[in-house]
């Protein structure tokens, strides 16, 4: 368990990917404090962490739809810093979308990342999408009603015709 513990405590994503793997048992005990494994990842506040942990164990027992639509958004920009060093980077979403559903733009959007994504980011957000049926995206309304969220959660059925749009745009800047 120290092991553990001290990957998450150390943001130490990868260890704490295998160890969800190669020692799952370790995810329901606790903590010297008290807490779970995925309690303690969201209280260290690393969303890859706590999602890496979360598609481990049962996930509704920690999370209510809000949460874990809160956590799709926080992994976001989580990878948005990461990866762009912007709290929200202009398109993530659609770019993140077209790499989940395998629509790469011949190459052109990993090619814009500052370095390969993670295939486990990937399922990360896979999971994410399959227990919340959502997406996130930026709100560009927002100035104009200065009460408006900056990140919208839309469910899937209304996410699709804006990817698609975002996608028909893109194809045609390639042709």
């Amino acid at each position: 368990m120290d092991e553990l513990i001290r990957a998450i405590i150390n943001t130490h994503l990868f260890q704490v990917r295998a160890l969800a793997k190669t020692k799952p048992k370790l995810l329901k005990q606790l903590t010297p404090t008290g807490q779970s494994p995925l309690e303690l990842a969201k209280a260290k506040g690393h969303k890859r962490i706590e999602t890496a942990i979360a598609r481990a164990v049962d996930v509704h027992a920690y999370y209510s739809a809000t949460e874990l639509q809160q956590l799709l958004v926080d992994y976001i920009a989580e990878m948005s810093e990461e990866y762009y060093a912007s709290g929200w980077n202009d398109s993530i979403e659609c770019e993140l979308w077209a790499l989940l559903v395998g629509d790469d733009l011949e190459g052109d959007l990993q090619r814009r990342w500052t370095r390969h994504i993670d295939p486990e980011e990937l399922v990360d957000l896979r999971f994410l999408v399959e227990h919340t049926q959502s997406w996130a995206m930026w709100n560009d309304n927002q100035q104009n009603a200065p009460d408006a969220n900056k990140v919208l959660i839309l469910e899937l059925p209304d996410w699709l015709p804006i990817y698609t749009t975002w996608l028909a745009k893109h194809l045609n800047k390639q042709s």
